[in-house]
């Protein structure tokens, strides 16, 4: 069976101190990037931003404006669960009877 870290991507992090607009120009560069860790200073994950909910964020009405110039950490989901990446996906689900 598959560990978590054979099937997960490694993401480039963000920095607690890095713009909305910076994560806006990544997230355009990288289509294909669904969610990105956010790290502190002390390299700790603090939270994660994903993409659909972002860009809802940045077209809302004065969205770009609003969060362009703070701090991604003002746009980030702070109660996502922290993973090990020695967990072990569980078995498939089986289809439920008809």
């Amino acid at each position: 069976m598959s560990s978590l870290s054979s099937l997960a991507v490694s993401v480039e992090p963000a920095r607690a101190d890095h713009l909305g607009q910076q994560l806006y120009d990544r997230f355009k560069a990288e289509p294909d990037t669904l969610i990105v860790p956010v790290l502190d200073d002390d390299d700790r994950p603090i939270g994660l931003v994903e993409r659909n909910a972002f860009f809802l964020l940045m077209a809302a009405e004065y969205g770009r404006a609003l969060y362009a110039r703070r701090p991604v950490t003002a746009l980030m989901d702070k109660g996502r669960g922290r993973w090990s990446s020695r967990a072990r996906p569980r078995s498939p689900i089986s289809p439920a009877p008809c």
